[in-house]
């Protein structure tokens, strides 16, 4: 799945998630290293999912270039079917004593 990414002055570009579950680069004006530098000024935070390094996964370094200013224009995500009759999927509505 392609994803276009927009750095702070315009700068763009798209990316795609490797089989290794990284990023690369796919077409556009952006570099590696203008995702490194952006990333170099990222608090590490698990809690959040955020991180320094493009050796994490693809989803959490876009989401730690998005908290350093980039624009990430996620893909659209279908809702799902919350039906609780729905025959796949078990309906549990017992407590836990």
């Amino acid at each position: 799945m392609r994803i276009k990414v927009t750095m702070p002055g315009g700068k763009a570009g798209m990316v795609e998630c490797s089989n290794a579950g990284t990023l690369v680069i796919v077409e556009g004006d952006i570099t590696q290293d203008d995702m490194r530098n952006a990333l170099n000024g990222v608090r590490p935070n698990s809690a959040v999912g955020e991180v320094n390094s493009l050796n994490a996964d693809a989803h959490l370094v876009l989401r730690s270039l998005e908290s350093a200013g980039w624009q990430v224009d996620w893909p659209e995500v279908d809702a799902g079917d919350d039906d609780p009759n729905d025959e796949d999927t078990p309906n549990i509505a017992s407590t836990i004593h």
